[in-house]
């Protein structure tokens, strides 16, 4: 003869779907949270490689017989900063010589959110530090 074993009847609360109803919201908040501060500092990484870089073409270019005028290191930037931000839009950029060095302001903004970076690189001659260190050794 076979014994018949009872089985228990489990009993599901609705504690924990309430639990879960008020925890959810705030774990995808936190998680968007998340998401949305990332792709802040990508776009602020961003935004001071491209200016830095705009900075030391012209840095570059100015030791040169022609040079860069301000307003085409500024289409430069434009050019590669094209595309590449996510959250933030509108990247402008001046850029200013002066003897001594080229400075780059770059700007994005989002609606009320807004990011400023000032880039700044020595225009660097080499080639007159050579030739007077050539000249007091003769």
């Amino acid at each position: 003869m076979r014994k018949i074993k009872k089985q228990k009847k489990v009993q599901i609360r609705g504690v924990t779907t309430v639990e879960m109803a008020y925890i959810m919201p705030v774990v995808l908040l936190v998680f968007l949270a998340i998401i949305y501060v990332t792709f802040y500092f990508h776009d602020k990484n961003v935004l001071g490689a491209v200016a830095y870089e705009t900075a030391v073409i012209g840095a570059q270019q100015e030791r040169l017989p022609k040079g860069m005028q301000e307003g085409e290191l500024s289409g430069f930037f434009q050019e590669h900063i094209t595309g590449k931000l996510i959250l933030l839009s509108n990247p402008t950029a001046s850029v200013s010589k002066n003897s001594d060095y080229i400075i780059v302001q770059a700007t994005a903004s989002r609606r009320n959110m807004k990011l400023h970076m000032e880039m700044k690189t020595w225009i660097m001659e080499p080639e007159k530090m050579i030739r007077m260190i050539r000249k007091v050794k003769k």
